[in-house]
């Protein structure tokens, strides 16, 4: 019909989004929950919704139902699993593991140890993090479980039996699990990308894209990627597309970190604000989830390592791992403590950890300190890993 609009497809993230809202409203309909497994099923759907659509303010809400179906109906395991996951998304390991605790036998569980595996993983206990990593894919060699060990060989181990292992995740992924597929598929992206292999990470994202569309985690590790091959204009398009949908402070960041290195500082500013709002009123809130983020923006959006680095030593006094070491490591070098800083890349780097960007800040950090050939030794390594490094790096 002449002048009719086209219609609105809707996403299969968007359907989704949607049926969980169907779902939430049935469960939570008057009087509410009247048993335990009822709050589960309420509960479970709000946290899958929280996920799915990045909201950090209803993720918070979803946490809220858990505590008060926990409150009423006592530690079901199902709902003190839930309560743990949770509590790792939050990164509050500590309550992660109580929560375990709580539920008559779910520490023992399959789940439950994946979940005190992901916990040892963030407190820098690596190999018993890989210890039941791999225990748990030989009993049970879910998507999940390969999904795990692959991220733990991807950051320190072989990439090339990471890959090995997010395509057996896939294998074992149903026809029906479109999103975890999209989710495994970006995952391998991901790996490709930080190796400075754009064209497999393409690939990866092009499937991902093809099997659940409208999910604005594949459209961030896009725009990612559009970063690195030099294709500002789309990296800022996309990723400011995904900063409306899902309203995360990091992907405000990574909009004013482009438009900065564009050479638009008022934009810049705009955005960078904005996620420093979102940061701030997260801490306020007594969250430490973005306590790393706001490290990271304090070091290089505000070159201000005397304002990062009282928040890199409370991330990494609650999960010191190789990642908040070198957070803290380069927080101090900004700063201008550089033996400090040397102390901390060392301990980072003797991780075993594999990502270009960090090895390429401990090379700095190590040239600053007067030790010119291990800087070098280190720059030379994070160049063979990834020889299309680019400028331009996202903070996450």
């Amino acid at each position: 019909m002449p002048g009719t609009s086209a219609p609105v497809i809707a996403t299969d993230h968007a359907r989704d989004l949607d049926r969980l809202s169907d779902e939430i409203a049935v469960h939570g309909r008057p009087p509410g929950p009247q048993n335990a497994e009822h709050a589960t099923r309420l509960a479970s759907c709000r946290v899958n919704r929280a996920s799915l659509s990045g909201d950090v303010s209803e993720m918070r809400r979803a946490a809220e139902t858990l505590d008060a179906a926990l409150e009423e109906f006592g530690p079901w395991p199902d709902l003190c699993y839930l309560r743990a996951s949770v509590d790792l998304k939050q990164h509050r390991l500590a309550d992660a593991v109580a929560s375990l605790a709580l539920g008559q036998g779910l520490a023992g569980s399959p789940d439950g140890r994946a979940i005190q595996a992901d916990v040892d993983l963030q407190l820098g206990r690596y190999a018993d993090a890989r210890r039941a990593y791999e225990r748990l894919a030989a009993e049970t060699p879910s998507w999940g479980n390969l999904a795990r060990l692959a991220h733990l060989e991807r950051m320190l181990g072989d990439p090339d039996r990471a890959d090995s292992l997010y395509a057996g995740a896939v294998d074992e992924i149903t026809a029906k699990e479109l999103r975890p597929y999209a989710w495994v598929e970006v995952q391998r992206g991901l790996m490709h990308l930080r190796h400075g292999r754009f064209g497999e990470a393409e690939r990866h994202y092009a499937r991902a894209r093809a099997a659940y569309s409208g999910y604005w985690v594949v459209d961030e590790h896009v725009a990612e990627l559009r970063a690195a091959e030099g294709r500002t204009d789309e990296a800022i398009a996309l990723y400011e597309d995904a900063a409306g949908r899902a309203g995360r402070p990091e992907l405000a960041q990574a909009v004013g970190d482009l438009h900065r290195h564009a050479g638009a500082p008022g934009e810049a500013r705009a955005w960078h604000e904005r996620a420093l709002a979102g940061y701030l009123d997260s801490a306020r809130r007594g969250e430490v989830q973005y306590h790393h983020h706001l490290a990271e923006y304090y070091a290089d959006v505000e070159r201000d390592g005397g304002a990062a680095v009282p928040w890199a030593e409370r991330d990494h006094a609650l999960r010191p791992h190789y990642a908040t070491e070198m957070a803290l490591a380069w927080a101090l070098h900004r700063a201008g403590r550089q033996s400090d800083a040397l102390d901390l890349a060392h301990r980072a780097v003797a991780s075993g950890v594999r990502d270009p960007h960090v090895l390429r800040q401990a090379g700095v950090i190590h040239t600053a300190a007067g030790h010119a050939s291990e800087g070098e030794r280190l720059l030379a390594e994070a160049t063979r890993l990834n020889p299309r490094h680019a400028a331009f790096h996202v903070h996450r």
